[in-house]
Parts: C-alpha cells; structure tokens; sequence
C-alpha cells in the first residue's frame, strides 16, 4: 500500500479509513496484512527544507514520534513492523546527514526490526553512492536492487519463528587478541 512522498502525517490519514472509505486512497489495514514495513524519508519530513536549527530539531522530532507512533499501531493490530532506516539523498549537508545518522542510530535502538538503507547506498557523505542516483531524491533501477538486498534474506522466517532480537551485552565485556 506503498505511495511515494509519504509524510508521517500524510501515512497517518491513510493508516485506516476514518467513516466513508475514499475510493481514490489505498489504506493499509483493508488489506489485512500481517507485516507492515514503515519506510518513511526523513527528507520527504522535510528536514532539508527546515531552517533553523530549531526547525530541523522539530522535523526530527516529528518524524521520530511518528515512525514510533505507527509500530505501536501496528502492534495494538497484530501486525509486525519493520522499520527501513533512512536513505541518502544528493542534496545533504554535513547537517542534514548528521540527523540522518542520529535517525539510524535512534531507530536502531528501539525494540522493531530495521533495515539498514542508508548502509547499502551511502558514499559516506550521506549522497547517492556513485552509478546509483536517478535523481538527488531517488535511486536509479540499480540502486533500487541494491535497496532491496539490505533486507536479510532471512528476515521473515525469523520473524515468523519468533527468533529473538539480538541484545548489546550488558555484562562485562572481553575480547580477542588474534596476533
């Protein structure tokens, strides 16, 4: 039930008709599915656009809150979510890649399974890796098939029997010494 350009508020309205259903809206519960993978763009948010600082930190916020929103929804229905993590994007700043990297980070800490996009067509400056940009907000073809191998193969099956999440240990910590 995926459409391009997507906005937490916009993904909200469109989560479950509210009263008469409009015919022209693909919403996501009808559908009766039983993952809901939320891939949301933190830039389609609008943390390019925003300025100041203040305005940046509310896009973020915002975005945060709601992709947070949507995998308890998702949970209060018996859906399990999947959250993709942020993607590049040709017009990044050191800012903006900075809210993209915390973003991930963030995102990779809360209790929901991620998919590391940013990882797969990064150039490390938060821009489209080279050979990989349709358009500064898009991927090409090849950077689409390069999108989807960020998902583990094994993801659903996992899923599916309940395998555990890993944890960070919170014990002390060793290591090796391999000379």
């Amino acid at each position: 039930q995926s459409r391009g350009g997507d906005t937490t508020q916009l993904l909200a309205t469109r989560w479950a008709p509210q009263g008469t259903p409009d015919p022209r809206t693909r919403y996501l519960l009808p559908v009766n599915p039983g993952y809901v993978v939320i891939s949301l763009s933190l830039a389609n948010e609008g943390i390019f656009e925003a300025q100041p600082k203040q305005e940046k930190d509310a896009v973020y916020e915002q975005y945060a809150q709601g992709i947070k929103g949507f995998i308890e929804k998702a949970r209060q229905q018996n859906l399990v979510p999947i959250v993709t993590l942020c993607y590049p994007r040709s017009v990044y700043t050191r800012v903006e890649y900075e809210y993209i990297r915390r973003m991930n980070i963030l995102q990779n800490s809360w209790d929901v399974p991620t998919v590391n996009f940013l990882g797969a067509l990064d150039d490390g400056t938060g821009r489209w890796a080279q050979g990989f940009m349709f358009n500064d907000k898009h991927p090409n073809a090849s950077g689409h098939r390069e999108l989807s191998t960020a998902f583990v193969p094994t993801l659903f099956a996992a899923l599916e029997m309940g395998k555990p999440a890993p944890v960070k240990a919170t014990g002390p910590r060793g290591f090796a010494r391999i000379s």
